[in-house]
């Protein structure tokens, strides 16, 4: 009973310490561990990563950037690479525009981009971000609308940092969210995104409507929003109106690897079913994808690959491809016909091929370590392996709190009371407890399960330790009774016979052939009454330790001292084969 009382206590320390969340960052290195076990994983995702890098921040200039780089981009890459679809993982939207010295260029470029993504469609997905900054028309802060915080309405939630017209107009452009989820990710590296973020309010139309202010004040007299029943208008202080866009709308924004995905294979917001345990996708009417959602809303991310994956040639350079495009267009307007069959031969890598845009310079500071990276980087490779990570349904599965609670408990509990024995039990107490261990990498490996290390491996070893200290403890007060019991009386080889026996010693008598010595003193009457008391003592006390001394050496057990006679046993209360003899030895 005592065991157990100690086994559960340890037991309830270590849930409160999961439950509490003081063991999340050395649960969350322990994952990292099964990463580096497991190692990069080959998938079917036909990605490339076209780097925003050193060289083409030098060939486009220090920001902020001309968004006609970015329209030449979509044309070189969804034009002449016919790639299935590209993602730019660069927030292009006022906030990021800065001062430029020329607005006129500023707007051209803009257009030329929005021009670019009007012309493919559904095939360009834009990110966006709740950053904490102001939104465009000043009445929220950009904060990230979670479920779980309870700040979470579609007809409150504010709208992201994005772009906005005329790179992207009402019925034209996906915006993926760019976000992560910090606060279950927990330490550096990102596991977790928001999945998705609901909106049914005016704002998305203000937010455009913005834009088309920003964008038209060059020719228009101060212009301003304006609402006029359930529109909103752009108008100016002459009354020229030139914009109407309705003021609700309802839009789901969801991740940036998932907004890819979806673009991937032509699908809508319409084909996503979003429900408190899942992502429902479906195309031609059947499922298509059921994505795991953790708290209502937030996707695990499972890394299949680094950043610098030697597994994979996927890595192109910006410059590279804003160079040749050009190169292709002067081609094109020459006749040069080897030229453009090299050039299109050049462009031929990205056909069908999946493009996430990024920034990869170090100064451009978008970067985060990964399970496989310590050092910091690129993070748009987070939305390239959630974007594998549906692509290959690789979906990570961790265990509910009733089942962790169960496996705390149960492996505590087997391997403590296995420890307390000796022998073959303590040695499988051992092999469990590593066995578990390994089943956590395995399950990882080959399943995609995160079961729990630190809290039962935790658990296990404190309740162990504590109950063989107290079996010690018991034992070693078990040794120092016996002996103090029995020290007196029976010699100490004999005690420590007594002890190793692991034999209590019982009340009541027990059956056996034993030798008993009585030794009187001849003449004791009259020797006691010539000396005085003091001499008597002392004679006594010299007189019986000897005579104790010979008796145990012999195996004997003082049973009482009568006077100067001493009654002593031979063979008990261990048995001696020779129990007569030795008592015989000692008369002669």
């Amino acid at each position: 009973m005592v065991y157990l009382s100690l086994i559960t206590v340890t037991v309830c320390i270590w849930l409160f310490l999961t439950f509490s969340g003081v063991l999340d960052g050395i649960e969350e290195e322990t994952l990292r561990w099964r990463y580096l076990v497991r190692g990069e994983r080959q998938s079917k995702a036909p990605i490339i990563y076209v780097d925003l890098d050193a060289e083409t921040v030098s060939y486009m200039g220090d920001r902020p950037w001309d968004r006609r780089e970015f329209g030449v981009l979509l044309h070189a890459l969804l034009g002449a690479g016919d790639a299935r679809v590209i993602s730019i993982d660069i927030i292009l939207s006022k906030f990021g525009a800065g001062a430029l010295l020329d607005l006129e260029r500023a707007h051209k470029g803009d257009a030329f981009m929005g021009e670019a993504v009007e012309a493919y469609g559904q095939r360009v997905v834009l990110a966006a971000a709740y950053t904490g900054v102001k939104t465009a028309y000043g009445l929220d802060t950009a904060y990230l609308p979670l479920i779980r915080n309870e700040n979470y309405a579609p007809k409150e939630n504010p709208f992201p940092e994005a772009p906005t017209f005329p790179i992207i107009q009402f019925d034209v452009g996906r915006l993926g969210l760019a976000n992560v989820d910090e606060e279950l990710s927990g330490g550096t590296i990102p596991y977790f995104v928001p999945g998705f973020v609901e909106l049914d309010s005016s704002r998305y139309s203000f937010h455009l409507i913005e834009g088309l202010r920003r964008f038209k004040e060059s020719f228009m007299n101060e212009p301003f929003p304006k609402v006029i029943g359930d529109e909103v208008v752009l108008t100016d202080k002459d009354g020229f109106t030139t914009d109407v866009l309705p003021m609700q709308h309802q839009m789901t924004i969801f991740s940036l690897g998932l907004e890819t995905f979806l673009a991937s294979y032509g699908l809508d917001d319409n084909a996503v079913e979003i429900r408190p345990e899942a992502l429902i996708i479906r195309s031609k009417g059947e499922v298509f994808r059921r994505i795991p959602l953790v708290d209502q809303q937030s996707i695990e991310v499972n890394w299949l690959q680094a950043w610098d994956s030697t597994t994979q040639n996927n890595r192109v350079s910006m410059q590279a491809v804003l160079r040749n495009a050009d190169a292709l267009a002067a081609a094109a307007a020459t006749d040069d016909a080897d030229g453009v069959a090299e050039l299109e031969a050049w462009f031929a890598r990205f056909k069908d091929k999946v493009i996430l845009v990024g920034a990869v310079d170090p100064l451009l500071k978008d970067i985060s370590p990964t399970p496989f990276n310590r050092e910091p980087v690129p993070k748009v490779g987070l939305h390239a392996n959630l974007y594998q990570t549906i692509e290959d349904e690789a979906y990570i599965l961790r265990v509910q709190m009733p089942v962790a609670v169960g496996i705390i408990s149960l492996l505590t509990l087997s391997v403590s009371l296995l420890a307390l024995g000796s022998g073959v039990p303590r040695m499988l107490s051992i092999l469990l407890l590593i066995g578990y261990g390994a089943l956590t990498f395995v399950a990882f490996a080959q399943f995609n399960w995160i079961l729990p290390l630190v809290a039962p491996i935790g658990s296990t070893l404190t309740a162990a330790l504590f109950v063989v200290l107290l079996k010690l403890g018991s034992e070693e007060w078990q040794r120092r009774r016996i002996k103090t019991l029995f020290g007196a009386y029976v010699s100490p080889k004999l005690v420590d016979e007594i002890v190793e026996s692991n034999q209590d010693p019982k009340l009541g008598g027990t059956e056996a052939e034993i030798t008993a010595l009585f030794s009187d003193v001849e003449g004791f009457s009259t020797l006691s009454e010539e000396l005085s008391p003091d001499q008597l003592v002392s004679l006594m006390n010299e007189y019986l330790g000897a005579m104790t001394e010979v008796f145990q050496s012999q195996a004997g057990t003082l049973d009482k001292y009568v006077g100067d006679a001493i009654v002593t046993m031979f063979g008990m209360p261990l048995p001696v084969k020779d129990h007569a003899l030795r008592a015989c030895s000692v008369c002669s």
